[in-house]
């Protein structure tokens, strides 16, 4: 049988222009506002390195800030770091993430097998940025990857999924 694979590629839209208008005082200072209260609100993230030279997503040397735990973000992929190695997350082991995302502006790619699990609590993005290329392979009767609410494959960059042996991607 073949093996199911899964790939999107986000579309470029062009941007439309409009003409400028006078924004009223009050308008600006509420957008200033709500604008200071989501950047308040964002949660921790943690960035993939590779810094430890191995692919453990336990090695806190190959994290940022830190091996991700339940509350925080994990990006695998990002234009600031150029990792040799990515993570896997493998028999044994069960990891939680708040955000999970796999390409967010560079190349990113994550593996589970062997009955590995790892769980987002909330958001799941593979390839999220233009140039922003993830790649996440979920192989073996026993390996889970969990995405609480949404999982989004190639918003503006290029998300690629493979399932293979059985193994189970839910999300809602």
């Amino acid at each position: 049988p073949s093996t199911p694979s899964v790939r999107f590629t986000a579309l470029t839209v062009p941007t439309m222009t409009k003409k400028q208008t006078f924004l009223p005082l009050k308008w600006l200072l509420q957008t200033s506002m709500l604008s200071f209260c989501l950047a308040t609100t964002a949660s921790a993230q943690s960035v993939w390195t590779g810094g430890a030279g191995n692919t453990s997503w336990a090695d806190s040397a190959n994290w940022a800030s830190g091996t991700p735990s339940a509350g925080q973000d994990a990006r695998i992929g990002s234009s600031l770091y150029n990792p040799t190695s990515f993570p896997l997350v493998t028999s044994g082991q069960s990891f939680t993430v708040n955000d999970l995302w796999v390409g967010y502006d560079g190349i990113g790619s994550l593996s589970l097998e062997r009955g590995g699990t790892l769980t987002a609590s909330r958001l799941g993005y593979i390839g999220y940025l233009s140039g922003g290329v993830g790649l996440v392979t979920v192989d073996g009767s026993t390996t889970l990857l969990a995405i609480e609410d949404d999982l989004t494959l190639g918003y503006a960059g290029v998300g690629e999924l493979t399932i293979t042996g059985g193994a189970l991607v839910d999300s809602n």
